[in-house]
């Protein structure tokens, strides 16, 4: 929202329409937006328990750093901080190298200054520059593609603004732009609080058994485990160097799941990673596999999921 072009007329009606979250612009390069101070819209947000927060227009110059400094100066003077604050950027820049760094530079010093960043931008910045590659932990990252979801190609994204001609009873403006959010990273609180713990995400439902009963995270990573050392099924034991090998071949997939799984995890910026990686080893560990040797050379297997 900006309120060089969106005058909003009844807070209580744009809450009521399901508005859930308001970003608004309240600097451009090196100052204040060129509309004026966003108070109006900020404490009209405050007055209704609507979560508000700034994004900062990018220009050229100043630096990336000093942009940075001006635009958290801002979102602290206005307490605009219900949401990340977010750098817009677009042109003057191009899709390239350039607003890469760019983007790099100021987010990084953003979250120097005490705030965790996003970014927005639109699907084809996002699919050359790829902010969810930069190396900003929890960095909110946010597209702008009308008509259609980001591509694949764009990466990871939290929120997606997906047109720019919408209407909102309470707005006066010739349109408004939409935004639609996956995850609660947008939120500046968003932490511990709002995501999943390591339990809830191990124990989530995945899928059921023949029976209807939950298969969860942890029944998975744990079966798939115990199938290396238990493969025979009803065919039979499997002989005792073809189940050493098995031990060696799941060690190695417990790895790559932990890993995949970790950084799949690694996208939201919230989740304490070396607990979940302890959790998913500890939860193969307890299903025990006692391996035994007859004297025919064929061993036999016997899983105890503790």
């Amino acid at each position: 929202m900006y309120r060089k072009i969106q005058t909003v007329t009844d807070w209580n009606a744009v809450k009521a329409h399901g508005v859930g979250y308001v970003w608004t612009k309240v600097t451009d390069g090196g100052g204040i937006a060129t509309a004026g101070p966003a108070d109006a819209i900020v404490n009209g947000a405050h007055s209704v328990g609507i979560p508000v927060g700034g994004y900062h227009y990018a220009q050229l110059s100043p630096t990336p750093e000093r942009q940075a400094e001006i635009f958290v100066a801002e979102v602290r003077r206005l307490n605009a901080t219900g949401l990340v604050p977010a750098l817009d950027l677009e042109a003057p820049f191009g899709p390239n190298a350039g607003a890469r760094d760019f983007g790099i530079r100021l987010c990084r010093r953003v979250a120097d200054l005490g705030f965790r960043p996003g970014v927005y931008l639109n699907n084809a910045f996002a699919k050359t520059t790829r902010p969810d590659q930069w190396g900003i932990p929890g960095l909110t990252i946010w597209i702008a593609r009308y008509g259609a979801r980001p591509d694949p190609a764009a990466g990871h994204y939290d929120v997606h603004q997906y047109s720019s001609s919408g209407h909102i009873p309470g707005i006066q403006a010739s349109a408004v732009d939409l935004n639609e959010s996956y995850t609660n990273n947008h939120f500046a609180t968003a932490s511990e609080d709002t995501m999943p713990t390591v339990d809830e995400l191990l124990n989530a439902p995945i899928g059921k058994r023949p029976n209807g009963t939950n298969i969860s995270l942890k029944d998975a990573v744990a079966n798939t485990y115990l199938a290396g050392f238990y493969g025979g099924g009803d065919a039979g034991p499997k002989p005792v160097f073809a189940t050493v090998n098995a031990i060696y071949a799941q060690n190695a997939a417990q790895d790559t799941v932990i890993a995949q799984l970790t950084k799949a995890v690694a996208d939201q910026g919230h989740i304490d990673l070396d607990a979940l990686r302890q959790a998913v080893q500890d939860a193969i560990k307890n299903a025990v596999v006692q391996v035994d040797v007859n004297v025919n050379g064929h061993g036999t297997t016997t899983p105890e999921v503790a």
